[in-house]
């Protein structure tokens, strides 16, 4: 009894003074950040958008007159990035249109791919520290050829810096073997070529995605409900998810969270509140940095108010972790629901294993929540 009461003891200290946790299933903690350099220090806050409008198309030089046609094949393109002096990168954001295709990498890491210069894809990620590499394959298939993009480079301290395609970025011919990986020296390579501002002809105005993907998750609630028109009771409700970083050695760095419930929200993240606002009919976008989220669990809670009427929530959750990889979470009926709304039911130690699960009430797109607008990238 002596032992398990220390045991208690011991936890709820680690949980206090913020001490690393276990990975469940894992024999030792994952390796605590270094925050020697630069403490996080971060806050919670609605997601800050990405100004493409400002970076440069651009393209290798092979044709002297800009936006002329171009020989067909890939294009190398990298830029080495150092973060401002004194600060500690984590994250970013990551705004990209070609002329025809891309392949997108971050420190070596493949992150994406896309084939549009009319309509910008939207990436997240975690960075290094100090340097971080961003590597991108553009492929031409004929006539003009372009690349654009624009990064949001979040930093430990709140603030954040914007790093667009122009002539600073290196470039070479063909599609070099490992040419996305930091080790590979481009000091020889060309410097790109400016092939005009952003909505120049041919491409025009590039269309901005929205800041998350939400047509794959479902409105959830809980209670009593007519499933055709989502009529319900007045009332607070309560909703949580666990999220565990898979494995053993990786650990989540930030998240990126598109949110909107119907009628009313309180938005917490391992207990700290992050926003309450009304507004049913206008979604909202979240950066979650560290040190709220946590490198190994972290619980995402909302208590949705219904005013009258339907009542519903809807989430989509991007979390990146520190090895390049990433995991979506959306509403579903495994979140965890509660008709009342406990005190404590956004803290990380409550136990809501006795919670019911929500009732899926269908993917988005559905009545009566089809005019709902989110924020773009």
């Amino acid at each position: 009894m002596v032992v398990q009461g220390l045991l208690a003891i011991l936890l709820v200290y680690g949980v206090l003074v913020g001490v690393v946790a276990q990975h469940p299933g894992c024999t030792t903690p994952p390796a605590p950040f270094d925050n020697s350099t630069c403490p996080a220090t971060a806050l919670p806050r609605v997601m800050e958008s990405v100004n493409l409008s400002i970076a440069k198309w651009i393209w290798t030089g092979e044709n002297a007159v800009p936006r002329g046609d171009n020989p067909i094949g890939p294009r190398a393109f990298r830029k080495n990035f150092t973060s401002a002096c004194g600060k500690c990168a984590i994250s970013a954001k990551i705004l990209i249109a070609a002329d025809n295709e891309y392949k997108l990498f971050v420190n070596g890491h493949a992150v994406g791919s896309g084939s549009s210069f009319t309509n910008a894809d939207v990436y997240y990620t975690a960075l290094e520290p100090a340097s971080n590499l961003f590597a991108i394959e553009a492929t031409n298939t004929g006539g003009p050829a372009g690349l654009t993009a624009a990064i949001l480079v979040q930093y430990s301290d709140g603030s954040s810096e914007t790093v667009i395609t122009d002539e600073t970025w290196r470039t070479v011919l063909g599609s070099p073997k490992d040419f996305q990986l930091p080790t590979v020296d481009d000091r020889i390579w060309s410097f790109a070529a400016f092939q005009g501002q952003s909505g120049v002809a041919p491409w025009g105005k590039t269309v901005i995605p929205q800041a998350l993907d939400i047509a794959n998750s479902s409105f959830i609630w809980v209670g009593k409900q007519n499933n055709r028109t989502g009529q319900t009771s007045k009332g607070s409700r309560a909703f949580r998810k666990t999220i565990v970083t898979p494995g053993c050695t990786k650990r989540a760095v930030a998240a990126n969270v598109l949110l909107n419930v119907d009628n009313e929200l309180a938005f917490f993240v391992n207990g700290q509140k992050v926003e309450w606002r009304q507004h049913w009919w206008i979604g909202r976008a979240y950066y979650i940095p560290r040190p709220t989220l946590r490198p190994d669990v972290n619980v995402f809670a909302v208590n949705g108010t219904n005013g009258g009427g339907p009542a519903s929530v809807i989430a989509t959750i991007h979390i990146s972790y520190d090895d390049g990889t990433f995991d979506i979470i959306r509403t579903d009926e495994t979140w965890k629901a509660s008709l009342t709304v406990p005190n404590d039911f956004a803290s990380p130690t409550l136990d809501d294993s006795a919670w019911t699960n929500a009732t899926n009430l269908g993917f988005w797109g559905r009545k009566p929540w089809r005019q709902i607008k989110f924020p773009k990238a």
